[in-house]
């Protein structure tokens, strides 16, 4: 059975195959129709902006640079980041399953600034214990 995802896309093959003419049977042909499945190679981002107030905003999209764009223009007066800007990029990391970039999302929406700070420098060693320490998970996923 064909497994799918809302991200593929089924194209149709057409063709037709021909069984080899013997000496006593004329040739025969066969049309066919097979599924063949593509999968669109999708980019999902998950971004980190530091807002004009020093806050962190994270979030999740298609399309990285529209979004920085949108957050900075003001397009949407109820967003967390209308009245903090302008903000500026910290982190990016690019999937190709938007999936695993939510899962990701809601991940970095639980660290603490500590943690999302060593993030942006690539510091490993200060993830790793502030993993283990108790008070390096936020609330809000928003500072």
């Amino acid at each position: 059975m064909l497994s799918l995802s809302k991200h593929d896309m089924i194209l149709f093959f057409r063709g037709s195959l021909r069984q080899a003419q013997t000496d006593n049977e004329p040739r025969t042909e066969y049309n066919i129709i097979l599924p063949l499945r593509m999968s669109f190679n999708r980019n999902y981002f998950v971004y980190i902006v530091e807002c004009s107030d020093g806050l962190y905003y994270t979030g999740v999209t298609n399309d990285l640079d529209r979004r920085i764009s949108e957050h900075n223009e003001g397009i949407h007066p109820k967003s967390f980041t209308f009245k903090r800007r302008p903000v500026k990029l910290k982190y990016w990391l690019r999937f190709s399953d938007v999936n695993q970039a939510i899962d990701w999302e809601k991940q970095l929406k639980g660290w603490g600034r500590k943690k999302k700070e060593a993030l942006f420098k690539e510091d490993w060693e200060s993830i790793k214990k502030l993993a283990r320490s108790k008070g390096s998970q936020s609330s809000t996923g928003s500072d």
